[in-house]
């Protein structure tokens, strides 16, 4: 098998630790992309982008979701509560977003 395409892989339980860290808020995940004893563990660079990027695509839909709600939110009958249901909807959105990772 071709190594560039095999996932990266823990090398103990250090790698695992701190790619767990990684996506427990954003200064973890970059701080783990900037420090250079971190960054060469292909396995930690991996989970710190992939949180960074979970991150951005949370951000992105919560201002479509904000977005669609100023929309909804002043039609007449019934647009208050649609605008509620795109919200609860982009919500379970980012949960399975989340337990996809």
């Amino acid at each position: 098998m071709n190594e560039a395409s095999d996932p990266p892989r823990a090398n103990d339980g250090t790698d695992k630790l701190l790619a767990a860290f990684a996506y427990v808020a954003v200064v973890p995940a970059i701080a783990f992309l900037l420090v250079p004893a971190i960054r060469i563990r292909s396995f930690v660079r991996f989970h710190a982008w992939q949180a960074l990027m979970f991150v951005a695509a949370s951000c992105v839909l919560a201002m479509i979701v904000r977005l669609l709600f100023l929309v909804f939110s002043v039609l007449p009958f019934g647009g208050f509560l649609f605008a509620w249901l795109l919200v609860g909807v982009g919500g379970i959105a980012v949960v399975i977003m989340w337990a996809a990772l």
